[in-house]
């Protein structure tokens, strides 16, 4: 073995089996490991090493994951979770999300709800989130635990047909509460999204948004934004024609803020 191995990268691998494993566990000076995982035997083994990079892919015989069986690590542990054509319902974020700055969910038809223990607020489990991207989660209804995110500055959304809001009213209580909603967000894509038909039941912030993708979203009428949003200096706005077309205004004067960053798709 390798007497001076520290960090282990094979994202990219399965090469390693059970045995492999056990015997890195035996090793305390493994510092961290980065993998794809596509049995429920090495996810099982993972709560017990140091992984900071996990891609979870083609595991179907799992209802519900969570997030604290990922890595024996806290403070500085999983970094990057990546869960492709899996059968979860729901992810359970209960544990080793504090050092979470990446997550992409693709292709998860099953998943219904990304839940937290009742005395965690979404932006003390994933305090340091960055970048967020979800496509063909068709069971997703909504989005709502993003609201608050105190680091999110991307969130990317693709090929959800079950979506209809990106913000459940239910949670707009916290919204009109004062409290600021999508605070570092930069980046927002949506597309290919048939269902959506507004971001939310009433405006939001969205402080320092300078890009904005809006793609095949036929039934999406209303951008939900507050008017401080025409203080934003934008980057880029691309809008495909038909959904431009289609938007509703209550305020033109945000219409016309935008349009002059506007590039038609």
């Amino acid at each position: 073995m390798l007497p001076k191995l520290q960090v282990l990268d094979l994202y990219g691998n399965t090469c390693l089996e059970i045995g492999d494993l056990r015997l890195l566990m035996e090793i305390n000076r493994i510092k961290g490991i980065s993998m794809l995982v596509e049995s429920v035997e090495i996810l099982g083994l993972l709560k017990h090493l140091p992984t900071w990079k996990i891609r979870l892919h083609n595991m179907q015989n799992m209802h519900t994951l969570q997030l604290c069986d990922l890595s024996y690590k806290h403070d500085e542990g999983l970094m990057e979770l990546g869960i492709t054509q899996c059968g979860f319902k729901e992810l359970f974020i209960n544990g080793n999300g504090v050092s979470l700055k990446r997550i992409n969910l693709g292709n998860i038809a099953k998943l219904k709800q990304i839940t937290w223990p009742a005395e965690i607020l979404p932006s003390e489990g994933l305090p340091r989130l960055t970048s967020l991207y979800i496509s063909y989660c068709d069971s997703l209804s909504s989005l709502s635990w993003v609201l608050h995110l105190p680091c999110l500055r991307t969130l990317t959304v693709k090929n959800c047909s079950g979506m209809e809001r990106l913000i459940d009213p239910a949670e707009m209580q916290h919204a009109s509460s004062g409290l600021l909603t999508f605070p570092r967000l930069q980046s927002l894509s949506l597309s290919q999204m048939v269902k959506l038909v507004s971001l939310s039941t009433c405006p939001l912030d969205f402080p320092v948004l300078s890009r904005i993708t809006l793609f095949e979203c036929s039934k999406l009428k209303k951008l939900s934004f507050k008017s401080s949003i025409v203080n934003n200096k934008f980057q880029l706005v691309e809008v495909d024609k038909n959904c431009w077309e289609d938007l509703e205004w209550e305020d033109t004067t945000i219409r016309s803020h935008l349009a002059s960053f506007s590039k038609t798709l």
